[in-house]
């Protein structure tokens, strides 16, 4: 029997108890592994960037960091500009 890759999971989300509950869930199962969980708020930091390695199969996000996501991804041109969403 061949062993299933995982989901790779990115979270982004301004809510810290949101990401971090959404975190917990995603690591309760084997078959997700959360990639990187971003705190994108504007606390004097940068819109979050779309990351270099691994790609995420799947990215959790409040509105407003996944449409940042979504343009940095597309001025890019990486693989990800041709997810849908």
């Amino acid at each position: 029997m061949s062993q299933l890759k995982s989901i790779k999971v990115l979270v982004a989300h301004c809510d810290p108890l949101a990401r971090a509950g959404l975190s917990a869930t995603f690591c309760r199962y084997s078959d997700f592994e959360v990639i990187e969980a971003l705190d994108p708020c504007g606390r004097g930091q940068p819109a979050p960037q779309a990351p270099a390695s691994p790609l995420p199969d799947v990215v959790v996000a409040d509105y407003e960091r996944g449409m940042a996501l979504v343009a940095d991804a597309e001025s890019q041109e990486t693989p990800m500009a041709s997810s849908k969403v």
